[in-house]
C-alpha cells in the first residue's frame, strides 16, 4: 500500500458521511457517531483520506495545562498496518506544537500490541499504567463536605509532594484526558470549578464532558490526602448530583488502588491495564 496517497486534514461537515461509514467499518456499535458533530464543530478531528475515502481518524483535545490528548482513533480494517495511524498522529503532533503544547499523550490497553508498536515507532514512551474502576453511587446519603476551590495555591502546595501523585509518576486523569499535574493545570482546574477539597484532601471532580448522552458518571481523581475519605465524599457528591456511578483511575500496584478495591470499586473491563504514553513535541517557530 502506498502510504504517500494519504491526505490528512481536519474534518469538515462535508466529511461527515464518509467518517460515519468509516466508523461502521472499523468498530461494532461505535460511540463516535454520537459525538461526531461536536468533534467536527470543535475543529479537532483529524481524518486520513485515500482518494476521497476516509480511512482513519484521531481526535485531538487540548488538556488542562495546554498539552494535547489523542483519542477516538479509528482505522479502516482494510488499511490497518498501512501507515494510516502514523500519518494522522504525526499531523496531530504538528498541530499540538503550533498551538503551544509541550507534550502529546494517549493511552492504549496493554493487550493492544499493534497500537503500542505504532506509537513507540513514532517516538511515544510509556510513562504510567492505570486501572479504571467504578462503583454505583447509590441514593443520597447526606450532605457532601467537598468544597470547590476558589484559588489554586493552597491546593497545589498540598498536592505537590503527595503520595497519590508519586504513585502515578505525577500523572492524573482529568476529565477524559491524562495530564502531567503542575501549577498551570491546577490554575485551569480551579478556573473550571473542578478542583475540590475537604480539609487537606484535594481531588478533581468532573461531570464528564460528554454529558447526558451516556448518562455520564461522575469522574473522580484523588490528588492529595486520604483516598478512602475522598471516595466516600465523591459517592455522596455523585448521589446529590443524580449520578449513578463514580469512575476513577488509579496506578497499577498502588496503595490507592487497593484502598478503592476494599471499598467495593470494580475494575472496568476496557480499562484493566491502561498504558499511558507521552511524546514531546517541539514548539513551532512559525
Amino acid at each position: 500500500m502506498n502510504k504517500a496517497r494519504f491526505e490528512v486534514r481536519v474534518a469538515t461537515r462535508a466529511d461527515k458521511r464518509e467518517i460515519l461509514s468509516l466508523c461502521r467499518r472499523a468498530v461494532r456499535r461505535d460511540y463516535v457517531p454520537m459525538f461526531l458533530d461536536e468533534f467536527i464543530r470543535d475543529g479537532s478531528l483529524f481524518v486520513a483520506f485515500d482518494q476521497g475515502r476516509a480511512v482513519g481518524i484521531v481526535n485531538y483535545t487540548r488538556c488542562l495545562g495546554g498539552d494535547g490528548w489523542l483519542g477516538q482513533a479509528r482505522t479502516d480494517p482494510d488499511y490497518r498496518r498501512g501507515g494510516v495511524a502514523t500519518a494522522i498522529v504525526r499531523a496531530c503532533c504538528r498541530h499540538a506544537a503550533v498551538h503551544g503544547a509541550k507534550y502529546v499523550r494517549l493511552w492504549s490497553l496493554r493487550t493492544n500490541t499493534p497500537a503500542q508498536i505504532t506509537v513507540k515507532s513514532i517516538g511515544f514512551r510509556e510513562v504510567a499504567v492505570f486501572r479504571r474502576l467504578m462503583k454505583r453511587a447509590g441514593r443520597r446519603t447526606g450532605e457532601s463536605h467537598l468544597i470547590v476551590q476558589r484559588r489554586p495555591e493552597g491546593a497545589w502546595r498540598l498536592a505537590r509532594g503527595s503520595e497519590l501523585l508519586r504513585e502515578s509518576s505525577g500523572y492524573a486523569s482529568m476529565g477524559t484526558e491524562f495530564v502531567k499535574v503542575g501549577p498551570k493545570v491546577f490554575s485551569e482546574a480551579v478556573a473550571a470549578k473542578k478542583l475540590a477539597r475537604v480539609g487537606d484532601n484535594v481531588c478533581y471532580i468532573d461531570d464528564n464532558v460528554w454529558g447526558d448522552k451516556w448518562k455520564a458518571p461522575l469522574e473522580f481523581t484523588g490528588l492529595a490526602g486520604d483516598v478512602g475519605l475522598m471516595l466516600d465524599e465523591a459517592e455522596r457528591f455523585a448521589g446529590i448530583r443524580g449520578k449513578r456511578e463514580v469512575h476513577t483511575y488509579f496506578a497499577v500496584g498502588s496503595k490507592s488502588l487497593r484502598t478503592a478495591r476494599r471499598k467495593g470499586y470494580k475494575i472496568v473491563d476496557w480499562g484493566k491495564e491502561a498504558v499511558l504514553f507521552e511524546k514531546s513535541v517541539r514548539p513551532s517557530r512559525a
